[in-house]
């Protein structure tokens, strides 16, 4: 298999995944704006490729999905939630689908909270990144709803090693 060369452009820093090119093979549009064509390769080695349009669905509608996510958490432990914020953001620099950073509850000491204002926690959804795993728009709302309790955990003190026993790798 030959590395594109004329219409190929570096999609990441990963020495793993190196290469896209415009294929346009379905007609949907990805989350880049084009449809992609995408090389596997270590290195400068290709190792094999694959053809897949990325689903895009709308920041609005990803937005809702991300809504019902947070809706569908148990009534009991949505309650124990405290000073979170939820933001959905386009792209990721790590390749990441989501992104918790806070000081977990199980961290939190009777201190927390008093005096200075404390800023809230912050789960970051990654729009683009959930996009491209999806197949279609019900992997999508899948995807979300995992991302949704992976970070949520973290903000409960799951790690992600517990996470992963648990099957929410």
């Amino acid at each position: 298999m030959d590395v594109p060369s004329t219409a190929s452009r570096r999609i990441s820093t990963s020495p793993d995944i190196l290469w896209t090119a415009l294929c346009g093979p379905c007609g949907k549009t990805c989350a880049d704006g084009d449809n992609l064509w995408t090389a596997v390769a270590v290195g400068r080695r290709p190792v094999g490729r694959y053809s897949r349009c990325v689903v895009d669905v709308s920041r609005a509608r990803f937005e809702e999905l991300v809504a019902d996510a947070l809706d569908s958490i148990p009534e009991e432990l949505a309650e124990l939630v405290d000073n979170v914020v939820v933001v959905v953001e386009e792209g990721t620099p790590e390749g990441d689908l989501g992104l918790y950073e806070g000081i977990p509850l199980t961290e939190r000491d009777g201190w927390y909270g008093t005096g200075d204002l404390v800023m809230p926690d912050r789960v970051t959804l990654y729009r683009k990144a959930l996009c491209a795993i999806a197949e279609d728009e019900d992997d999508i709302v899948r995807e979300v709803g995992i991302t949704v309790v992976h970070e949520i955990a973290h903000h409960f003190g799951i790690g992600d090693d517990r996470l992963e026993e648990l099957g929410w790798d």
